[in-house]
């Protein structure tokens, strides 16, 4: 039926016996935008309800004066959408369906989007020599939105996750998250044994156990055996509860976890403790490196200081006699004494690597007690000298003047013995280093005891 072009635009009416009138009501009440085009290259919108315009949130005349009722103007913005819609189109005119029907975005005023759905009726009304078709516009905005956050939240669940309703002739799957599909390769028989995949005692068990409390939409958890993509063996660990009942049966939302591998996780776990254990202990020793290497150069440095002292005092002394060659010579042998001892400071220091790595080694060398404690007296003369100390040695019941020793470790620590005396002994005071030989327990060796 061909009917007559008696439209007069989108600000215009059509009185065809209050028709177009109620329509619009009744679509408006539906709260539903209807639209008349024509099939032209446009798609040029003849008349549209107000619910429409509410819609797109545009004024008739704004919609007029902007785009010119042509619906591939107005789309410019989304040309994705336009394509869909004239593909929806094309589409069924080609396979020769009365209507055609899609979901896509919208541009609305102000930049925003709206998912809509179109739905378009096919008339055999001819405007200026093209068809007309009438389509239903209805905002599904929400239920998209909503079936996007279903989906992200799916997908962000831990393991998978499915809707299964439970029957009495078993479970059937509503719909699945993607990782559910991959695990179970998205066959259709994926759930052909129950929840799982195959079929065996663990598995037939665990239903047992369970389908009457699922029938009665009561939250279940237990395990079950399946088979993964690659026909591997996997454990899952099923929660399932009621969300909704659908014909008298409970739908279920359903999470697997995969626990395959928590005996490994466990050892896994172990393993790190175990770890971090040596770690803490590997922090505790390298601390106490470290503060052992703080205190040694901290002593290193106060044993540095008597010899230089020593070397400076005996160098002004010897500047003050130069006439006097006895003197010189004195303060000369002092000084290649004081010296010695702090060169072996120094190379102490350049060889603290060895004291970290406990790879010191005493030497053994027949050292003379006498030019040992005759050095010592050297280096530490300017000390007492300065603080006007009484300084004496006393040796008592000495049968062996010789010794086998490492001179040099022994020397610091008789150093660092009378430093923290002249340290700590008051001005004037009086300071006495005392050298005795005891007997020993080991046959063929004796005690030096210092006091």
């Amino acid at each position: 039926m061909t009917y007559k072009d008696d439209s007069t635009g989108l600000n215009g009416r059509q009185d065809r016996s209050g028709t177009f009138d109620e329509y619009s009501a009744l679509m408006g009440a539906l709260h539903v935008g209807v639209s008349k085009h024509k099939l032209d290259e446009h798609f040029t919108a003849i008349w549209a309800n107000d619910f429409f315009f509410e819609i797109i949130k545009y004024t008739r005349e704004e919609y007029v004066a902007l785009f010119h009722n042509h619906v591939d103007e107005y789309f410019a913005s989304a040309p994705a959408a336009l394509q869909k819609i004239t593909q929806s189109v094309l589409g069924a005119l080609a396979e020769n369906r009365p209507g055609y029907e899609c979901i896509c975005q919208m541009p609305q005023k102000g930049g925003s989007m709206a998912w809509i759905r179109f739905v378009g009726i096919f008339t055999d009304e001819i405007a200026d020599g093209f068809p007309v078709v009438y389509t239903v516009f209805t905002d599904v905005t929400d239920i998209i939105q909503t079936q996007k956050e279903q989906s992200v939240t799916y997908d962000n669940l831990p393991g998978f996750v499915a809707k299964i309703r439970v029957e009495d002739e078993g479970f059937t799957l509503i719909e699945a998250n993607a990782r559910f599909r991959d695990f179970f390769s998205g066959g259709k028989d994926f759930l052909s044994y129950g929840l799982a995949n195959i079929d065996c005692e663990q598995n037939r068990a665990a239903y047992a156990e369970n389908i009457d409390a699922m029938k009665k939409g009561l939250p279940v958890h237990f395990t079950l055996q399946a088979k993964d993509s690659g026909g591997g063996d996997a454990w899952l660990q099923v929660n399932a509860e009621c969300v909704r009942w659908d014909g008298g049966w409970p739908v279920y939302l359903v999470i697997y976890i995969d626990i395959t591998d928590i005996t490994e996780q466990r050892a896994l776990r172990r393993q790190l403790e175990e770890r971090s254990e040596m770690l803490r202990g590997a922090l505790a020793e390298a601390e106490r490196a470290n503060r052992a290497k703080s205190d040694f150069l901290s002593r290193m440095s106060h044993d540095i200081r008597s010899p230089m002292n020593a070397v400076i005092g005996m160098t002004a002394i010897a500047a003050s006699h130069i006439d006097n060659r006895e003197r010189v010579m004195d303060c000369l042998e002092k000084i290649t004494v004081s010296s010695k001892l702090l060169l072996q400071l120094i190379n102490e220091v350049l060889d603290m690597a060895k004291i970290e790595s406990g790879r010191l080694e005493l030497a053994e060398d027949e050292v003379s007690l006498d030019e040992l404690l005759q050095g010592i007296v050297t280096i530490m003369q300017p000390s007492i000298a300065e603080k006007r100390h009484n300084f004496d040695i006393h040796v008592y019941e000495l049968e062996h003047e010789r010794v086998v020793c490492d001179q040099p470790h022994i020397q610091q620590v008789f150093l660092n013995i009378l430093s923290n005396a002249v340290k700590y002994t008051p001005e004037g005071g009086n300071i006495i280093f005392e050298v005795r030989e005891n007997p020993s327990d080991i046959i063929g060796y004796k005690r030096i005891r210092t006091v």
